[in-house]
């Protein structure tokens, strides 16, 4: 997989924010991932977890009960990743608004 898509994957799923939610949780659902990024909306993530799903990060696993459920995990591929979603993570906590406050 040429390095272009890493960095295009971890853009996206830091852009998105709910990487987060997913790196620190075994099994989720949409709406724990809503929960966990406030100000997300239910339309992106979902648009973000399909894109997820389609390159082999998430599994999606769709449970035939009323109201309909739908629960995501890792693959082993995502599991992967989430030292670095991680390492990104607390950079941005340490330097984010420095970075931000610099653009200004």
């Amino acid at each position: 997989m040429p390095v272009s898509f890493g960095y295009k994957y971890i853009g996206r799923a830091l852009e998105v924010r709910h990487s987060i939610c997913v790196v620190s949780r075994r099994n989720f659902t949409i709406q724990g991932a809503e929960r966990a990024v406030p100000g997300s909306s239910t339309r992106m993530l979902t648009k973000e977890l399909k894109h997820l799903e389609e390159h082999g990060i998430i599994n999606r696993v769709p449970y035939a009960t009323v109201p309909p459920k739908v629960e995501f995990s890792l693959t082993r591929i995502g599991e992967s990743t989430a030292p670095i979603i991680r390492a990104i993570s607390q950079w941005d906590e340490h330097y984010g608004e420095t970075v931000a406050a610099s653009k200004r």
